[in-house]
């Protein structure tokens, strides 16, 4: 991580993905509340969870870098939906995400929030690893709704 000028990283959550956080018409990782509950997430961020005056939340959105270990970087956008306590990441950014590294159903993401660069930028970085069976094939291979993407 520090390769990439990030630092002050806190380990998030580690989640099994789900056809769902893949799927290329699904456009989002999902991450309920439970799994971060008063994490790394909310603390970095915490305008996401800022209620209204009616004591709703406005579904505010935070523009973040996405990052990985093999030097991807897409620009997501996190949000924190207060009808079903979730955040999402999410955007086209997050579908060339999947493409470009491979992700699948079964897969390990471990996401850390952390900070980068002399200005602070918040960001979020990625570690995947393989998981799953023979059923289980990358994102180009399973019929997720990629095969009309083009990465340009």
């Amino acid at each position: 991580m520090a390769g990439l000028g990030v630092y002050d990283a806190d380990w998030a959550l580690c989640k099994a993905l789900e056809v769902s956080d893949i799927k290329a018409s699904q456009n989002r990782l999902l991450v309920t509340k439970d799994m971060v509950p008063g994490g790394p997430i909310p603390r970095l961020f915490p305008e996401l969870e800022e209620l209204d005056e009616d004591g709703l939340n406005a579904q505010r959105t935070v523009s973040v870098t996405l990052l990985d270990a093999e030097g991807r970087e897409k620009e997501v956008s996190l949000c924190f939906l207060n009808s079903n306590k979730a955040y999402r990441v999410r955007g086209p950014a997050w579908k060339l995400f999947v493409l470009e590294s491979g992700i699948c159903k079964g897969d390990r993401l471990d996401l850390y929030a952390c900070r980068r660069g002399a200005d602070g930028e918040r960001c979020l970085f990625s570690f995947t690893s393989k998981g799953g069976g023979p059923s289980h094939g990358r994102a180009q291979d399973v019929d997720n709704g990629y095969s009309k993407l083009k990465i340009k």
